[in-house]
């Protein structure tokens, strides 16, 4: 197991770590101690556990590709002692390294962690009890020497609770490299040396801050509570990594999926049957700019101190956690994907837990609320064929359908994308509010009309009215369609109308409506009768054909789809998510195609007007099932 071959690897740094953290320990506990000197002796603790050099190289020897992944120096004293716990906990497998430390025995990583703890315990214990002013700086230093893993949960309770915080002094407490014992330094510059030398700070040669802001409220969390909740997600902190990761950002594999997906799997993702999928924007992260949209990849920060808290934790307890994000914009010149490429890495890369990450750059069967991208996990192998637990599985979105002032001076929300996807896949759903921060849900209303009434729209209306109307003539004739773009108008006339004889007339495959009536004029003259497919909204686009109809003497007729908007809407996003060769018509056309429309009339000389109650016969299961689902937002 690679933990235990670490733990073999870290004993003589636990020793190391015992014995300057029961000299901080003695130290404090003088009632003469000052501020400085606890700090002194706590950053002493966390320096002495890096002092064994033989220890670091040879996990450095064993685990280079682990190795050289961003962990701080504290982060090394968090791997000893959970190492050593852990150790206590179960039994471990005989080394199978010789550079490994197989002599020491279980009673002695025992004692080393028992005595480790009881350290760091009297430390924490002294702390509290100095008076509030002295009690935060302390603290503030005593963190920043404990483990990573402490360090983190205690900034994130800090965190937590600058939402309630009363104004006091800010206090930050910086420990420089003139702070540190000079082992600690020297460390700090062989990982680093750029950064050791354009910054006094031995922090700087990492990407884990030093800096903690002390500046809570009296009802501030405990330092000893803070170490004991860390445990709960310490895992989660130390999981091992594939590969090397940076600053800059994380290791893993970018793909491009059907030339209209971005896919990113981190080197060290583990498959689970247990998923939680996250939209990215306004969910995980915001802008620090405060402006809608990010103006580089660097104007991001979480939305929350608490949000990275709960993805690791969440992590530690074997649930996969993936990022589903709609991104058009990459498509549309507005994003550039190799900047968002780079902000997704550094997300990660500070997050410190794997997230796959899916980004619908098109208007296909991938983007929200389209389900493509979970059938990637379900049904492909993106899950690595792990069978996914539907009765567990969440998505936590802030695209849910909230009016404006959802809460007191919240904006409408842009969208109810999120959570039709989540209504499509049949899984709970949460806003981030509900799911990070327990808040009530708040009242929504989804636009459109539910899609499996669509199904059933004219089930039992017949396919035309008047019903004593005939769908053909035996007679040459002019018929002209009318309708909103995807109202089932091609459709129709492939399947009743063009059988029947008709020369099908389209402006999609002749391109501009002076071609489709020259054509349907050569038609007409060769004795043929003419179906008009296009959407033809009024007077003026219908006359033009009913113009060539009466000067040769033939009757003309017009069909009417009785399809709404919303359901015209509904079948476009259906046929581009099912139909790659289908151009996308935007919603500028349906809008254009409503404001525009005036129904046909016998005063344009249509001998009748028929209107047409035309729906799509699914054979195929899986295309119903499909068009059942929300479509579009």
């Amino acid at each position: 197991m690679f933990l235990s071959e670490i733990t073999r690897s870290f004993v003589s740094l636990v020793s190391a770590s015992v014995a300057a953290s029961v000299a901080a320990s003695a130290a404090v506990a003088r009632s003469t101690a000052s501020s400085t000197t606890v700090t002194t002796a706590a950053t002493a603790a966390a320096a002495a556990a890096l002092s064994s050099s033989a220890a670091v190289a040879s996990l450095k020897s064993n685990h280079q590709h682990w190795f050289a992944s961003n962990l701080s120096q504290r982060r090394f004293a968090s791997l000893a002692l959970v190492a050593a716990q852990r150790t206590q906990a179960q039994p471990q497998p005989q080394a199978q390294s010789s550079s490994s430390s197989s002599s020491h025995s279980h009673p002695t990583v025992t004692a080393t962690a028992s005595a480790t703890a009881t350290a760091i315990a009297a430390t924490a214990q002294s702390i509290q009890s100095m008076s509030t002013r002295s009690k935060r700086s302390a603290t503030a230093a005593a963190l920043d020497a404990t483990p990573a893993s402490t360090s983190a949960a205690s900034t994130a309770s800090a965190s937590t609770a600058a939402g309630r915080r009363s104004k006091q002094p800010r206090l930050d407490v910086d420990l420089t490299a003139d702070d540190q014992p000079a082992a600690a330094v020297s460390i700090s510059k062989k990982k680093s040396s750029s950064a050791a030398a354009s910054a006094p700070s031995a922090a700087a040669a990492t990407p884990m801050d030093t800096k903690w802001d002390a500046s809570t409220d009296d009802d501030d969390e405990p330092v000893a509570a803070a170490a004991a909740k860390t445990q709960r997600s310490v895992a989660s902190a130390l999981m091992p990594r594939a590969s090397a990761s940076t600053s800059a950002g994380i290791a893993g594999k970018w793909t491009m999926v059907a030339g209209s997906l971005l896919r990113f799997d981190p080197d060290d993702l583990v498959h689970s049957s247990k998923i939680i999928g996250f939209d990215l924007d306004d969910t995980l992260i915001t802008t620090k700019s405060g402006k809608s949209f990010a103006v580089n990849s660097g104007d991001w920060k979480w939305l929350h101190p608490d949000v990275p808290t709960k993805l690791r934790e969440l992590h530690a307890n074997g649930t996969k956690l993936v990022i589903f994000s709609n991104q058009k914009g990459m498509t549309g010149g507005q994003v550039n994907p190799e900047d968002w490429k780079r902000k997704v890495s550094a997300i990660l890369a500070d997050l410190g837990v794997p997230m796959q990450v899916f980004a619908a750059m098109g208007t296909d069967q991938y983007r929200k609320p389209s389900t493509g991208t979970w059938e990637l996990l379900t049904l492909g192998t993106a899950n690595g064929k792990v069978p996914v637990d539907a009765s567990v599985a969440l998505y936590i979105g802030d695209a849910a359908g909230r009016a404006a002032n959802w809460a007191p001076g919240r904006k409408k929300d842009f969208s109810d994308s999120d959570r039709k996807f989540a209504l499509n896949l049949g899984i709970g759903f949460h806003t981030p509010e509900e799911f990070f921060f327990k808040h009530q849900p708040a009242p929504f209303k989804l636009a459109g009309s539910d899609p499996k009434e669509f199904v059933n729209a004219f089930k039992n209306l017949p396919l035309f009215t008047p019903t004593t109307a005939s769908l053909t003539a035996p007679k040459q004739e002019l018929i002209v369609m009318t309708g909103f773009p995807a109202s089932g108008k091609s459709t129709f006339v492939r399947q009743k109308l063009v059988p029947a004889g008709y020369v099908h007339i389209n402006r999609d495959t002749l391109g501009t409506w002076q071609k489709c009536v020259a054509a349907t004029r050569d038609a007409l003259r060769a004795g043929k009768s003419v179906v008009v497919d296009n959407t033809s909204p009024d007077t003026e686009s219908r006359g033009r054909y009913v113009a060539e109809a009466k000067a040769l003497g033939i009757p003309a007729r017009a069909f009417v789809m009785n399809t709404t908007y919303e359901h015209a809407l509904h079948n476009n996003a259906f046929r581009e998510a099912t139909d790659p060769t289908h151009e996308h018509v935007s919603r500028i056309g349906f809008n254009m195609y409503r404001s525009k429309y005036s129904d046909p009339t016998a005063a344009e000389g249509f001998t009748e007007v028929l209107r047409i109650n035309f729906a799509p016969a699914f054979t195929d299961a899986d295309l119903l099932r499909r068009y059942s689902q929300w479509m579009h937002s």
